[in-house]
């Protein structure tokens, strides 16, 4: 049996991390990065589980598997994702809000209203997600124990929602970010340094990124108030291993590690006079965009988070299976935008593809359900995933349900 290579006991710093128990849903999180869905629909476990889609954003070290002799190419791919909240608002609005409009709120009764009122609030505080990907060209390879993989992506996403702000008027929370990031990423087959079966990689990540927030009461937003929008840019670097245990198995049984904004730069937000529409001001003195300059400040700066997990991946049995296993998965957060209870970090899935041309996926994320399936038409590829995560500290507390789709075409 192989020794256990020096590299792995960094997986084992990660288990004992004092930070461990923190943990968020990942698109809380500010890091540069389009999810897949394939990871998705499959619980969102995927560190130890190497594929195509898990390259850039997940682990590096997984381009050693996920290329062959030949380049690999994604010419280009859009991805869409919306929550289950917006059809439940748009309910709401059909069904509540539009014919109380029309019968006029001065001739409803207080109780009425008040309950109104209370219903809107409890469809509105819930978080609704809006955001849509863009896979502009992106290449990868493998030359010897080397590796080389590069693409050009944009992300974006929109989040709002209303609370309670007191006095009978709700708190508007809305978000906005659109991100442009330049990857390169590289990785060595480590078996050239003596240790067999385990693979390093290393992301490079430029990204400029462009964000917008407000997020105080109602009655404090003026009508003609534009939205601010700041631009920063940063470069980032993420790091990954993937080593593969030299067990007496069919398939293979692997871990793997990934450590994301390990070494990053802030943004050094200033205000986009074009897109905004205004006059050219210094954030840090203006009054009257010191605060959203601030929570942004606040929101969008990197963190380091990283993952830890392991993957079984099934023998393809005369080519009936293609990329077929159950993964486990841990994702903490060493500054969370939210704490929540360890648990909220574990991350299952399964995923069976048959002769390379349908996938089926089922986890579990947080402790909800996670459904996903792939369909590859040639070089079209589509892929599906529906699934739940918790918005709250608690798990049960606040959970939100998304669909996402993605195609891409391919060589």
């Amino acid at each position: 049996m192989r020794p256990l290579p020096y590299a792995v006991a960094l997986l084992l710093v990660v288990l004992i991390w004092p930070q461990t128990a923190d943990a968020q849903n990942y698109y809380q999180n500010p890091r540069a990065f389009v999810r897949s869905s394939q990871v998705i629909g499959a619980g969102d476990a995927t560190v130890a589980f190497p594929t195509r889609e898990t390259v850039f954003f997940y682990n590096p070290a997984h381009l050693i598997e996920a290329t062959g002799l030949r380049p690999r190419v994604t010419i280009i791919g859009v991805q869409g994702a919306l929550s289950t909240t917006i059809f439940d608002q748009v309910d709401f609005y059909n069904e509540r809000l539009d014919p109380a409009i029309e019968r006029g709120f001065d001739n409803i009764p207080n109780s009425e209203l008040q309950e109104l009122y209370d219903d809107a609030l409890a469809v509105g505080r819930r978080r609704a997600f809006l955001g849509g990907d863009v896979l502009l060209p992106s290449v990868m390879f493998r030359t010897g124990p080397l590796a080389l993989g590069a693409g050009i992506f944009g992300h974006s996403s929109g989040t709002y929602r209303f609370a309670d702000g007191g006095s009978g008027v709700p708190e508007v929370d809305l978000a906005g970010r659109v991100d442009a990031m330049g990857v390169f990423s590289g990785a060595l087959d480590a078996t050239v340094l003596g240790f067999e079966g385990l693979s390093l990689g290393i992301t490079a990540k430029y990204n400029r990124r462009y964000v917008t927030v407000k997020n105080r009461p109602l009655d404090l937003i003026d009508e003609d108030e534009p939205l601010l929008v700041f631009v920063g840019d940063a470069v980032s670097i993420d790091y990954g291993m993937q080593y593969t245990l030299d067990l007496p198995l069919p398939g293979s049984l692997s871990l793997g590690l990934a450590l994301y904004d390990i070494a990053s730069s802030d943004y050094e937000f200033t205000l986009d006079e074009v897109l905004t529409g205004a006059e050219p001001t210094d954030p840090a003195t203006d009054s009257r965009v010191q605060n959203e300059w601030a929570d942004i400040n606040e929101r969008y700066q990197p963190r380091t988070s990283y993952r830890f997990g392991a993957a079984y991946t099934v023998p393809s049995l005369l080519g009936i299976f293609g990329e077929s296993g159950v993964m486990i998965d841990y994702v903490g957060y060493q500054d969370p935008v939210i704490e929540q209870r360890t648990l909220a970090g574990l991350h299952l899935g399964a995923q069976v593809e048959l002769l390379r041309l349908l996938s089926v996926r089922t986890g579990l994320s947080q402790g909800y359900p996670s459904i996903g399936a792939g369909l590859g038409l040639g070089p079209v590829k589509i892929d599906y995933a529906f699934f739940g995560q918790e918005e709250g500290r608690i798990p049960g507390q606040t959970p939100g349900w998304q669909h996402l789709l993605n195609v891409r075409l391919t060589l």
